[in-house]
């Protein structure tokens, strides 16, 4: 949620990766898709995610430096 709205599907990665700054934000152009064009795209990403960028078999553990970065 930012500044009381709520963002769902492509709408919110896009904001995200916007936040995140470098080259990231320069995937914030593709908001001039229309958005349900956009969510069909993001579902296709999402149910096929495991296939493009693969699965681990288990969860990283963060270094006591990387710990810091997170909100507790």
């Amino acid at each position: 949620m930012r500044e009381g709205t709520v963002y769902q599907r492509s709408t919110a990665a896009l904001k995200v990766l916007k936040d995140m700054g470098g080259y990231w934000k320069l995937f914030y152009v593709f908001i001039i898709i229309p958005r349900p064009l956009r969510d069909m795209i993001y579902d296709l990403v999402a149910k096929y995610r495991y296939r493009i960028f693969g699965k681990k078999e288990s969860c990283m553990v963060p270094s006591a430096d990387l710990r810091k970065r997170f909100i507790e």
